[in-house]
């Protein structure tokens, strides 16, 4: 059926559209620089997770189909340690994983239109050992991936990354504190996941208002989980990943104090 090259670009579309549509209303991810490092954010239901380690100074954050956010984290794990032990810590960054290994298989599974896609996105970061920026990679259902160094965002729809990323660059933190990062982290995510799911139609969406952005994150506490954690460089030895304890998230209790009020 697929033979024919026009009947094969039919296919890919009609791929792209179905996944697009099981992401829309994926919970985001985002990532940003702390004073110590680099921190990674999502929101999810209970039971579940989104965050993990992967190696010494690498993480991630995805979003989508369960079974395929595990099998982009064990792919990325197993690499990941190959690489090490066959070469040198060092030597595990994450743009030899993507460029050499993770975003080829994607590509691959998503070019093969027989076989069932990988749903997901997501979301990596590096901690560069010499104390430069941290590296933010996003890599896409497609196999295509996006590098940044400020900051990275992985959301359901390709509009709402791209306010994310605005929203970011218009309104970066206070300061370079963690409790400063945390909570423009969890503004950002309100406003993607607001736009994912709220307003769909739009190509260039409007940005919500702060009543909107306010009332997602009410709802977000109230039925959802906060997960987060961090690449820490001050940690002694070579695993520099850790996940913020429940006082740390209590940081976000004064996010939108109305809220507060409100569930009182």
């Amino acid at each position: 059926m697929y033979d024919e090259p026009h009947r094969w670009l039919q296919a890919v579309e009609n791929r792209t559209q179905y996944i697009e549509r099981r992401l829309r209303a994926a919970s985001p991810a985002i990532g940003l620089p702390y004073e110590n490092g680099a921190l990674l954010f999502t929101v999810c239901p209970h039971g579940q997770r989104k965050v993990y380690e992967v190696y010494d100074r690498l993480a991630l954050a995805a979003l989508g189909h369960p079974a395929d956010v595990e099998r982009l984290r064990m792919m990325a794990i197993n690499l990941a340690h190959t690489e090490g032990f066959t070469r040198s810590a060092d030597d595990v960054t994450l743009q030899r994983l993507l460029n050499f290994a993770i975003a080829p298989q994607v590509k691959a599974s998503f070019d093969e239109v027989f076989r069932s896609p990988i749903i997901a996105k997501m979301l990596m970061v590096e901690l560069t050992p010499n104390g430069a920026e941290p590296q933010f990679f996003t890599l896409n259902f497609d196999g295509n991936f996006t590098h940044r160094k400020r900051y990275g965002v992985a959301g359901g729809t390709s509009a709402s990354e791209e306010l994310m990323l605005k929203v970011l660059d218009d309104e970066s933190p206070e300061s370079t504190s963690l409790e400063d990062a945390l909570k423009a982290a969890a503004r950002t995510w309100c406003i993607g996941y607001y736009v994912a799911t709220k307003e769909p139609e739009y190509d260039e969406p409007p940005m919500p208002k702060d009543a909107d952005i306010a009332e997602m994150f009410r709802e977000a506490r109230e039925d959802l989980r906060f997960e987060a954690a961090v690449l820490d460089r001050t940690r002694s030895g070579r695993a520099k990943y850790r996940e913020l304890t429940t006082e740390e998230l209590s940081a976000l209790d004064d996010l939108f104090p109305d809220n507060a009020a409100h569930r009182d």
